[in-house]
């Protein structure tokens, strides 16, 4: 048995099933939706206290946008590098 069709053999068995299968990407997919919804909500909390905190340090609105997404950008790019 190769390792493929031993995981995949394994997967059908832990979900209860070939039956079953279905109903467990449902799950799945609705837990990545509900991560996804968090994670924008977090996002866009953390880009405000950034944006508000810009602005305070004395910098325009259109500056303190245009920085805030530098920093988002750049956050990114070290995240997933």
């Amino acid at each position: 048995m190769q390792i493929s069709q031993h995981v995949e053999l394994k997967f059908v068995t832990q979900v209860g099933g070939e039956s079953e299968i279905t109903k467990s990407f449902s799950w799945l997919q609705a837990l990545l939706n509900q991560i996804l919804m968090l994670y924008l909500k977090i996002r866009l909390i953390i880009s405000e206290k950034l944006n508000k905190d810009v602005i305070l340090s004395g910098a325009s609105p259109e500056q303190a946008a245009e920085e805030v997404n530098k920093i988002v950008v750049a956050a990114g790019k070290k995240t997933w590098s």
